[in-house]
C-alpha cells in the first residue's frame, strides 16, 4: 500500500520545541506547547487541508495514522521526528520568527490564547505564516492553522484510546 505523507508548517508543532537563544520571548508559548504535547501519554489530532483529512494518534508510546477515513495503521514514532525537528530548531536549520500574541478566546469551552508566527523549515514552502491556539491553563496546543486557514489541525487529549487495527 502506498503511503501518503503530508508535511506542513503545522507539523512543526507536533514536536517538542525548546527555547533557543536566538528566539524571541514572544515565541515561548509555542515552544511550551510543543514540549507539553510531546509529554502527553495520549493525543489525537486531525489535520485538514483541502479535501484531505489525516488523523494521527499517540497512545502509550504507540503511534497510529488514518488517511481519508480509511482504516488505522501503525505509524512511525513521532517522538523520533520530534527529536530531529528539535535539533533543527537548535542548530538554526529551522527558524521560528515574528511571534505575536493575537489575544484570548475560548475553544470547546476552554480558555485559550492565540499566537501567530512565521516558520521556515527545509523542504517546506517557506516562509509560512501560521497561528497556534493554546490552553491558558495547561499550555497545550488545541488548534493550528496555516496558509490563511487552508490547513488546520485540531488536537484532543481526553478519552483517547488506541484504535483497532
Amino acid at each position: 500500500m502506498k503511503r501518503l505523507v503530508i508535511a506542513s508548517p503545522l507539523m512543526a508543532l507536533c514536536v517538542p520545541l525548546q527555547p533557543a537563544l536566538a528566539l524571541d520571548a514572544a515565541c515561548d508559548p509555542i515552544m511550551t506547547a510543543g514540549e507539553r504535547k510531546i509529554a502527553q501519554d495520549a493525543w489525537h489530532s486531525i489535520i485538514r487541508s483541502g479535501n484531505t483529512e489525516i488523523e494521527y494518534m499517540k497512545v502509550d508510546r504507540q503511534f497510529f495514522v488514518r488517511i481519508a477515513g480509511r482504516g488505522w495503521e501503525k505509524a512511525p514514532d513521532f517522538d523520533d521526528v520530534a527529536k530531529k525537528t528539535l535539533e533543527m530548531m537548535r542548530n538554526g536549520e529551522a527558524k521560528l520568527t515574528n511571534c505575536k500574541d493575537e489575544g484570548s478566546g475560548t475553544l470547546d469551552g476552554r480558555k485559550t490564547k492565540s499566537i501567530s508566527y512565521t516558520i521556515e523549515m527545509p523542504g517546506l514552502p517557506s516562509p509560512s505564516d501560521a497561528k497556534l491556539t493554546v490552553g491558558k491553563d495547561d499550555g497545550l496546543p488545541y488548534s493550528e492553522s496555516s496558509g490563511n486557514g487552508k490547513a488546520t489541525i485540531h488536537y484532543d487529549y481526553q478519552n483517547v484510546v488506541a484504535p483497532r487495527l
